[in-house]
């Protein structure tokens, strides 16, 4: 039986070599001799024009971090799994969905559902693609993504002195259908006494409403005890949506919820301020709205630290 099985799995996996559309391919020396690598450098690595002596292995955290993905083949083209029960998938539907992985000294740093980053890329990437750029701190914002750059803001600014080994790990998904690793790759990081990442400036409002002072002392006062010991652990508020109405399924009570980035207060003297987004809500109480109250971390929301 697990002879049989066996010989079905193999010939699955020879029939979705067999429909294997054509793709870049090798595109450049660079790519040939790094296949199922990923490579950094603190300049951007250009499509078909890489310069092997400036990639580098080791960074200073602060430093632009560049990188540069080198497959063997496209994602289309890419063999997936079942996480469980590890049978091929044989559907000819890809859509472009992608994981990105990434550990500090070993430890998996899970930012978003269990894991660093998760995006999709378009059909022509699906199908065409073997390089992508990986930029995780570039020194131009054209050449970031938000979805990538914003989690490793997460990790950078949580590092504590002394050299750490990151390692990123990038995958082809599809529900629970996953690849082997399409391409991995790992650089050391510098983080010197005092040091620290900035993530730029702190947001400003962009709430609409007359009472926008009113709404940000109302936030300060809902964080104390949930997250915060006292008010004076906040430095500033920004309120960075306007109100989102809905109703209770089962109370049909009406809500509404806002959101605010919250500035804390230096505590430990290295002139660095911390900010975090955190949504809050009312319910409905009669004329008018109940005392605002805490609700919940918004994950993906503005966060970073900024130097005072």
């Amino acid at each position: 039986m697990k002879t049989s099985q066996t010989l079905l799995h193999f010939l699955l996996l020879a029939l979705l070599v067999g429909l294997a559309q054509a793709d870049q391919g090798m595109t450049s020396p660079t790519h040939s001799s790094n296949v199922g690598k990923i490579v950094f450098s603190n300049r951007e690595i250009p499509f078909k024009k890489e310069d092997p002596s400036k990639l580098k292995t080791s960074f200073e955290l602060g430093e632009p971090i560049y990188g540069r993905m080198y497959f063997k083949q496209s994602m289309a083209n890419t063999p997936l799994s079942h996480s469980q029960t590890q049978e091929p998938y044989t559907d000819a539907h890809r859509d472009g969905s992608w994981e990105l992985d990434l550990s500090v000294d070993g430890v998996p740093q899970n930012i978003k559902f269990q894991t660093f980053a998760l995006g999709k890329v378009s059909a022509k990437a699906l199908q065409d693609w073997t390089t992508w750029q990986l930029n995780l701190a570039p020194d131009r914002p054209e050449f970031g993504e938000k979805n990538i750059t914003d989690p490793w803001i997460k990790v950078a600014s949580r590092l504590k002195p002394g050299k750490h080994t990151i390692k990123l790990t990038f995958y082809s998904t599809l529900g629970q259908y996953k690849s082997k690793p399409m391409a991995e790759g790992e650089f050391t990081i510098n983080v010197a006494e005092g040091a620290s990442f900035s993530a730029g400036s702190f947001p400003e409002s962009t709430y609409q409403g007359s009472d926008l002072n009113s709404i940000k002392e109302q936030m300060k006062r809902a964080l104390v005890g949930p997250v915060a010991k006292s008010p004076g652990e906040i430095a500033d508020v920004a309120v960075t949506s306007d109100w989102n109405h809905g109703r209770y399924t089962d109370t049909l009570v009406e809500y509404r919820k806002i959101q605010g980035t919250i500035l804390w207060a230096d505590t430990d003297g290295d002139g660095v301020e911390r900010y975090t987004s955190y949504s809050f809500i009312q319910n409905k109480q009669g004329n008018g709205w109940s005392t605002l109250k805490f609700k919940a971390f918004v994950n993906g929301g503005p966060e970073g630290n900024v130097k005072r």
